[in-house]
């Protein structure tokens, strides 16, 4: 709900001590349009994260896919892929 409450403006990636980095962060539309992308990032950081625009205009309520591809501090990557439902 990105409406300048301070409270789930930014949808972000959140982890624990094993994360070496957010190797990419991507969201996309029902048609598969990427909406939002960003690479080689550490997590926790609110930056890095989607605020429900693209092109700098307000997305309308919906449902988004994100893909993460996370690499953790033993050298094994993972990937997190799920949904977002997008309020205002």
């Amino acid at each position: 709900s990105p409406n300048g409450d301070g409270i789930n403006d930014i949808f972000f990636i959140n982890a624990g001590d094993g994360i070496e980095e957010v190797t990419y962060f991507q969201i996309y539309d029902r048609w598969g349009e990427k909406l939002f992308d960003k690479e080689t990032f550490q997590p926790n950081d609110p930056a890095f994260g989607w605020n429900g625009s693209f092109k700098g205009k307000n997305l309308n309520s919906g449902v988004y896919v994100y893909w993460a591809m996370i690499k953790f501090k033993d050298g094994n990557s993972e990937l997190y892929k799920g949904d977002i439902n997008l309020l205002r």
